[in-house]
């Protein structure tokens, strides 16, 4: 039996893979001296370049190797490798990879005619500038290991991650955001990744661009391709946007996923399910038993914006008994063998024993269970048990323990109301990715602190622990994260954790006209209008139902009210809570391949206008009490209860709209007369002297009216002549996008506005080289609250989870969350599996329907999640 030092010895035995490295130095030195007599300007750089590759290599290979003998140590297990340092150590040999594949591409073609030898140029010195930084990152690398215990990831208290990260600022991140953008990630996902990139680049040209809607869309079109084609500006783009843009651009930019045409895809290239419902559960009172034979009240979802519906999708492949909504001809059972979810002889099959709980990921500040149904309905099909998937309040308007407070609550009404769910849950497995993950571990030890029944069992996906910059490892991979940059996750941690006062007095005072379950403040909502008017034309109702806590179900009368008593339980829902609601509803349609039905748990509006798609514009001007047209409601709110607040409430809604219908008499509105003779509301033109600028002071677009023939075109002419000739001067240099902003000395992220907050960012400083210090976003602190960060949690209540499986990729920067969790769980004696897949990003579920390497890896979650049903005794069904 070999001995300790035996083992140790094995384990320092030098790589085979330095013969790659030797490889490399190979290759790049022949091309260092064919081009060494080059005269030219490019033929010089590129005999540089191969010559600084080499001495790249050279300062990397004993640092890599260093890290590369020490990294097993750090491992879940023998069987499971993995962590961070493992995790940039493949890093570097995917570097050196791509660096030969270069080098072999230059000695194939550097003698040919058409040799383009200012593009290999480019690509050359790219390479040698992400070795350049991958040495700097070993180097900090060692550093961590300095500060820690041996097998532990994350560091010792008297480290911070301000301490590391200060000295890493001579790290460049321009360079993994360029030419080799995601080359330590899978073929199948490297494509996608770059696709994602360019989109994103672009559509900051939407989001900070000025003009008109049209002359942003015109812009977009003509200066998307050059992210394209010039992949340097596009890494300057996207670093400056993900370390100075606020968490508002984020979720716009996510928001993308849950469009019309993106809505659509699942139900035209994912699996048929026989059901696919969405549901709010009502805010009512909510009475558990406990483990001890008594009854406990469950707390209704209230901080910080008050009561309000939660809403879930339940997706089933087939109808059971029981379950609410109804089947839809043509989708195929879980059984294969009747089309209208019925089982032999018409029959419906009983209700399943497990019931899936699923709660998305998406930074706790973005998506919903709209766009993780790519995956959701497959699992459905694939694993033949109902999911129900909560889409929960998000940050910045709802932070913690908001999400958490609904995801619980929806926990505890799955459970008493299992069987219109089509299951009996005598197993409730919550399955969840990411910040989903994470409220899963949450509401879990919530159940034991309240003494009611836990879950069964869990799976979970690369899920954060730790809500804050812990120094570990795998966290400085958000670095050089194409999907998770270190600046977007630290503000999505922020949001959530530490909101600011400021942010918080923002939401609160736009509440009243919120159009998303997540708004964003007034001035990103003016930028990413044209996201969330196509999120919005989605979302109509159709076959409302009503349920009340019970589960009874109620059928609403034709004006939208339910019969019997007129104070239901939604007494403080709001006519915007409805609107925002809608962000999260699936398309409505009778042509789709499945039952989308919304089934509300209270009375809904139920106007002549309700089927027809919602645009800003026409929301933007309208009250609740005027929105059916009338100036009356007409069922078009849910039944309120008098309270003691609803007076205020109304004086301060008449007080907004006076001020509101001041402010544009005086400042926006003017009047003209058409070619009928008509007064119509026009916008007065803007005054250069006085605004300065004239897109920044639109506050929203005006509803459409019918004009004459001749005034509409007239004015559709004007705007294509102003929109082409906006763009026309831009594009040729003549205008430029912020010519008309006040010019400052201050560089960005030290400026502030008078609430504290940072300005927005102006379209030419994007394009620049100004990354700033990382540790400049520790500005706040994260408080050491267990139901925050599960890691931090008393042993005691660690040990009452039940079982738990864990999935982790091996360039997630929450990778080391996931190994110190499973080696935590299981030194305390739980039952934990950890599995981590190669080459794929954090969210890759998300991606599963384009790449090929993702789709496998949420069939191994499948497979994990049966594992666990099958672990659990499940009974055979009749």
């Amino acid at each position: 039996m070999a001995t300790e030092g035996e083992q140790q010895g094995e384990k320092r035995k030098p790589s085979p893979v330095l013969s790659m490295y030797q490889m490399l130095k190979d290759l790049c030195q022949n091309n260092a001296e064919h081009f060494r007599g080059d005269d030219t300007e490019n033929g010089q750089r590129l005999h540089a370049g191969f010559l600084a590759i080499i001495d790249h290599v050279n300062t990397v290979t004993p640092l890599v190797e260093e890290i590369r003998s020490i990294a097993p140590y750090f491992d879940f297990d023998e069987t499971t490798p993995g962590n961070g340092y493992r995790s940039f150590v493949v890093v570097v040999d995917k570097c050196i990879q791509h660096g030969i594949k270069l080098c072999r591409q230059v000695i194939d073609g550097r003698d040919s005619f058409l040799f383009r030898k200012g593009t290999y140029m480019r690509e050359v010195e790219a390479c040698s500038h992400v070795l350049a930084s991958l040495g700097t990152c070993m180097q900090h690398l060692k550093t961590l290991l300095a500060w820690s215990r041996m097998g532990e990831l994350f560091p010792s208290g008297e480290h911070s991650s301000e301490e590391l990260l200060k000295q890493a600022e001579s790290i460049n991140m321009y360079c993994f955001y360029g030419r080799c953008l995601g080359f330590q990630f899978c073929e199948s996902m490297q494509t996608v990744l770059k696709t994602i990139s360019i989109c994103m680049a672009s559509f900051s040209e939407i989001y900070y661009g000025n003009g008109g809607i049209f002359s942003k869309a015109t812009n977009s079109v003509w200066t998307g391709g050059k992210y394209l084609l010039d992949p340097e500006l596009r890494a300057r783009r996207i670093v400056n946007i993900s370390q100075h843009a606020q968490v508002d651009f984020c979720k716009s930019f996510w928001l993308l996923a849950e469009s019309e045409l993106m809505s659509h895809l699942p139900g035209m290239i994912c699996p048929a399910v026989a059901v696919n419902i969405v549901i709010q559960i009502p805010p009512e009172p909510l009475e558990m038993a406990t483990l001890d034979g008594g009854r406990i009240q469950v707390p209704i979802p209230s901080a910080h914006i008050g009561p309000g519906p939660v809403p879930v999708r339940l997706l089933c492949a087939t109808r059971r008994e029981g379950m609410v909504g109804k089947a839809k001809a043509g989708a195929i059972s879980c059984a294969g063998s009747s089309s209208n979810g019925a089982g032999a002889g018409g029959s419906l099959p009983p209700p399943s024993p497990c019931l899936l709980l699923h709660v998305h990921g998406g930074g706790f500040v973005a998506q919903s269970s709209r766009s993780h149904e790519t995956y959701l309905r497959d699992w459905a099909v694939r694993l033949g048990v109902p999911i129900i998937s909560v889409d929960y309040s998000l940050a910045p308007r709802a932070p913690y323990p908001r999400a958490l407070e609904e995801v619980f609550y929806a926990y505890c009404w799955a459970l008493k109301n299992c069987r219109l769910l089509g299951s009996t849950a005598e197993q409730i497995i919550l399955i969840g990715d990411s910040a989903g993950g994470n409220l899963n571990l949450a509401v879990t030890m919530k159940c034991i602190e309240m003494g009611i029944r836990q879950p069964s069992a869990l799976f979970l996906a690369y899920v954060p622990v730790l809500v804050s910059f812990v120094p570990s490892p795998s966290r400085l991979l958000c670095l050089m994260d194409p999907l998770l940059p270190f600046g977007f996750m630290i503000r999505c941690l922020k949001a959530y954790a530490c909101p600011t006062p400021h942010n918080s007095e923002a939401e609160e005072s736009s509440t009243a006209t919120d159009l998303t379950k997540d708004p964003v403040t007034s001035h990103s909502s003016t930028k990413n209008s044209l996201a969330m008017a196509s999120s919005m034309s989605n979302n109509t109702l159709d076959n409302t139902l009503s349920l009340t806590a019970g589960g009874h179900k109620k059928k609403c009368s034709p004006n939208g009210h339910l019969p019997g008593s007129e104070t239901e339980s939604f007494e403080e829902v709001s006519e915007s809570d409805l609107l925002e609601l809608a962000a999260h509803k699936s398309p409505m349609s009778e042509l789709g391949s499945d039952t989308l039905t919304t089934v509300s748990l209270a009375s809904l509006q139920s106007r002549p206008e309700a089927d027809l798609p919602l645009r800003l514009s026409d929301m933007a001007l309208k009250t609740p009490d005027t929105i059916d047209g009338q100036g009356t409601s007409s069922g078009a709110t849910p039944t309120v209860t008098e309270t003691a607040e609803t007076p205020k409430a109304i004086t301060q809604d008449e007080q907004s709209e006076k001020y509101v219908a001041d402010f544009l008499e005086k400042y926006v509105l003017d009047t003209e007369t058409d070619s009928e003779g008509r007064k119509i509301p026009v916008l007065r033109e803007a005054n250069e002297a006085v605004l300065g600028e004239s897109d920044e002071h639109v506050l929203f677009e005006l509803p459409p009216v019918d004009l004459g023939l001749s005034a509409r075109l007239g004015r559709a002419a004007g705007n294509i002549a102003s929109g082409v000739t906006s763009t026309f001067l831009y594009m040729t240099g003549q205008k430029s996008p912020s010519s008309e902003r006040t010019p400052t000395n201050e560089p960005i992220g030290k400026r502030k506005l008078s609430n504290g907050s940072d300005p927005p960012l102006e379209m030419s400083a994007l394009d620049t080289l100004m990354q700033r210090s990382p540790s400049e976003e520790f500005q706040f602190t994260v408080p050491r609250d267990p139901f925050l960060s599960p890691y931090w949690a008393d042993d005691e209540i660690l040990k009452q989870l039940p079982p738990i499986n864990l999935l982790s990729v091996q360039m997630d920067p929450c990778l080391d969350d996931c190994v110190m969790f499973a080696k935590k769980l299981k030194g305390l004696g739980n039952t934990v599996h950890l599995d981590i897949l190669e080459g794929l990003p954090h969210g890759f579920l998300n991606f599963v329907l384009v790449s090929k390497d993702a789709h496998c890896g949420s069939t191994l979650c499948v497979k994990r999640i049966q594992e666990l049903i099958d672990s659990l005794g499940k009974p055979e069904e009749s």
